[in-house]
């Protein structure tokens, strides 16, 4: 694999193929996501000697024919798709690494590497097979319950599925072996997960995992085949060490070698230098207590998890959770042992300081001589973990709050969904939601302000229509001004004929066709 680009070829290409942006069309259509912010972020500027080429390429609806849009220099790869323009006729892609040639994406002309990609897809929905919101969900408790793997730095829904990214250190194209070994690993990993958690209907692209120099899609553009847009989201910045996760794949992976257990979870180091220290602890505290009554099953299960996180196979922490067994009043039998930890044998559960505290019902003096305690190393990370929350929670308070402005001003899911980058489906369930908590969301002033920029809508329409119409297809909300309490109704669809109502008001009486209107549905009231 060559990886070789001197400073003066790099230069002189760059002299000889200038930049040149999109010229912008009529009926221009931007890609509906921030792709700016998606491309600097994945091609960041902080290592200027690994900055290559990448290539977008379209495929057009129903065709299996790549065609080259542009190949542009990576750290302007950000500004030139913000102003492209794409067709909803056609499927978008990038390169997922920089290459030394232009419009190409060969292993060959590989230059430089820049995140980890996960994908995983959908193909085939079950009746009960969850969106990908869900899934996602599901999988990241999984993730940070069973694994050590770091919080994935970007989620693009693709459509059907989702991608999941983890940035890297910029480096060479030299390192991709390390690239491919950690990509396949997680994906592994994330497959087990799926089944274990029985995520139904989705399934790693191991194809995708394993092609570093591959290309994957572009947030924001349309997806022929899901008739859906891809979204992105972006959780945070910060790159892992490839290097680094390399030689604690390694590590591990040479454990289960040596015990003949398979490799099913990554486990850093870090990790097993931790699992160790508990071990440790545990057999500490059978010389401290007498009694173990009431916690001796809760202390077999923990001790063997401790084993199992610390990289013992399974034949050695069961062999440790006997001996110890033999020293806990009262024992149990190595039959019974071997019936309670047969769940735990199967699986992988990740124990935090604060349960082995609360189950074994730890005193502060038995908490210092053994050196386990939820208190002060969880604060840190609950303080972190707290702000992360509040801050996801601030950004959802924030889009529910124009999601439910714009369905109270009367726009359709779709228009909804769009300008939100949401897919329908997501849309609608929040209207579902939050349709009985608007005061939650807004003040008085505010709802009040909405419902009277509606009715002014509303009242526009009618005076301007001169054929049958039809409003107020959905939930309708009212708001008694005499009152603070939001109400709600379902207003029946009313269609108006201009011819009707005008004989209408004649034998009624009425001034216009607004006030008829409120009298029949007696929506003031």
């Amino acid at each position: 694999m060559k990886n070789s680009w001197t400073k003066e070829e790099k230069a002189t290409f760059r002299t000889q193929h200038p930049i040149k942006y999109p010229i912008k069309q009529l009926k221009h259509n931007c890609p509906k996501a921030n792709v700016k912010e998606f491309a600097d972020l994945v091609f960041a500027a902080d290592y200027p000697e690994y900055k290559g080429l990448v290539t977008i390429v379209r495929r057009p609806k129903g065709t299996s024919t790549m065609e080259t849009v542009a190949s542009v220099p990576a750290e302007e790869a950000g500004e030139w798709l913000s102003r492209m323009h794409v067709s909803a006729n056609a499927d978008y892609y990038i390169t997922k690494a920089q290459f030394k040639a232009a419009q190409t994406w060969d292993t060959d002309e590989l230059f430089a590497l820049n995140a980890i990609w996960v994908d995983i897809d959908a193909h085939e929905k079950a009746s009960n097979c969850p969106n990908p919101e869900d899934a996602l969900s599901l999988l990241s408790q999984g993730l940070e319950i069973w694994t050590e793997l770091p919080e994935p730095n970007i989620v693009v829904y693709s459509g059907r599925g989702f991608h999941l990214i983890w940035l890297i250190g910029q480096c060479a194209a030299s390192l991709g072996f390390m690239a491919s070994e950690i990509s396949k690993h997680i994906g592994n990993a994330i497959q087990n997960l799926l089944t274990d958690l029985q995520i139904i209907g989705y399934s790693v692209d191991s194809g995708y995992c394993s092609n570093i120099a591959g290309l994957t899609r572009i947030p924001g553009t349309f997806n022929t085949h899901a008739n859906n847009y891809c979204t992105c989201e972006i959780r945070h910045s910060v790159r892992m060490s490839l290097v680094e996760e390399y030689k604690d794949l390694q590590f591990y992976s040479k454990k289960s070698i040596a015990t003949s257990e398979p490799c099913h979870r990554y486990m850093p180091t870090s990790a097993q230098d931790a699992g160790s220290r508990r071990v440790d602890a545990l057999l500490k505290l059978i010389g401290l207590r007498e009694n173990w009554e009431g916690y001796r099953d809760h202390f077999l299960l923990i001790l063997f998890s401790a084993c199992q996180m610390a990289g013992y196979s399974n034949e050695e922490a069961l062999r440790l959770a006997l001996k110890a067994n033999t020293q806990l009043k009262p024992a149990l039998s190595e039959r019974e042992v071997q019936s309670l930890l047969s769940t735990a044998v199967k699986k992988y559960y990740k124990m935090k300081n604060a349960y082995i505290v609360e189950k074994l019902n730890l005193t502060a003096d038995e908490q210092a001589a053994i050196g386990i305690s939820a208190m002060p190393t969880g604060a840190k990370k609950r303080g972190k973990n707290q702000a992360r929350d509040e801050k996801i929670a601030a950004k959802r308070r924030k889009e529910n709050r124009m999601i439910m402005r714009f369905h109270i001003l009367g726009w359709s899911i779709g228009a909804i969904a769009k300008k939100v980058n949401r897919c329908y489906n997501t849309v609608k369930k929040r209207i579902g939601e939050l349709a009985g908590k608007l005061e939650e969301l807004f003040s008085d002033r505010e709802l009040r302000l909405l419902f009277r920029q509606r009715a002014k809508r509303i009242v526009e329409k009618l005076k301007k229509c001169a054929a049958s119409i039809s409003f107020f297809e959905g939930l309708i909300y009212y708001a008694d001004m005499s009152k603070s309490s939001i109400s709600q109704s379902l207003v029946k669809p009313i269609e108006y004929q201009l011819e009707y109502s005008r004989n209408h008001r004649r034998n009624r009486g009425c001034k216009d066709i607004s006030a008829h209107l409120l009298e029949r549905t007696r929506c003031a009231e």
